[in-house]
C-alpha cells in the first residue's frame, strides 16, 4: 500500500497501539455513536446504498446500517487490513474532529523506502517533541523481491541538531 497511501516510498507510515487508540477513542467520543472494527472485504454494488435527503433518516440508516456504509470495501483492497475509528456525533458541538492526544498511542513510525534523507533529522525533532520518547523509527528496505523491516536496526539520529523553541 505504500505505492497508494505512502507518496510511493517517500512518505512515512506512522504506527499506534490499537489498545490505547481504542480507548482515547472511547474516552473522547463518550456520547457519540462509535464505530471501531476491522473492514469487511467484498464486491460492493453502489446502487444499495439509499438516496437519503432528511438528516433525521440519515442517522437513523447510520445507525442501523453503520458496518455495512462505512467498515466495508470492495475486495480489490483486501491486502491493506485495515481499521477503522468512525463517529457519528448525534449533536452538532464544537468539540474537536480530530483525536485528541492520539500522540500518547504513537508507538513507532516508518520511513518508506524513497525518505528524503534530508528529513530525517525533522522525524527525530517531531520525536523528540512527543511525551514517549520511546518511539522507534525504522526504515523499510527491500531485500530478496521482499519488502522487510528492520526492527532491530533502529535509526539514531543523535548527530542532528535539534532547535528548542
Amino acid at each position: 500500500m505504500w505505492a497508494h497511501y505512502g507518496q510511493n516510498h517517500k512518505g512515512v507510515c506512522l504506527v499506534f497501539d490499537e489498545k490505547i487508540l481504542n480507548n482515547l477513542f472511547q474516552e473522547q467520543y463518550i456520547n457519540d455513536l462509535k464505530i471501531p472494527d476491522s473492514i469487511h472485504y467484498e464486491l460492493i454494488k453502489t446502487s444499495e446504498i439509499p438516496k437519503l435527503n432528511d438528516i433525521d433518516k440519515i442517522y437513523k440508516y447510520l445507525e442501523e446500517n453503520n458496518k455495512e456504509f462505512f467498515l466495508k470495501k470492495d475486495k480489490d483492497w483486501k491486502p491493506e487490513s485495515e481499521y477503522r475509528f468512525v463517529v457519528i456525533k448525534k449533536e452538532q458541538d464544537d468539540g474537536p474532529s480530530y483525536l485528541e492526544n492520539i500522540d500518547q498511542a504513537l508507538i513507532a513510525i516508518i520511513l518508506g523506502i524513497d525518505f528524503n534523507e534530508n528529513y530525517k533529522c525533522s522525524i527525530e525533532q517531531l520525536r523528540s517533541n512527543l511525551p514517549n520518547k520511546n518511539i522507534g523509527v525504522y526504515q523499510l528496505c527491500f531485500e530478496n523481491g521482499e519488502f522487510k523491516l528492520d526492527t532491530g536496526n533502529e535509526y539514531n539520529y543523535f548527530d542532528c541538531m535539534i532547535v528548542e523553541n
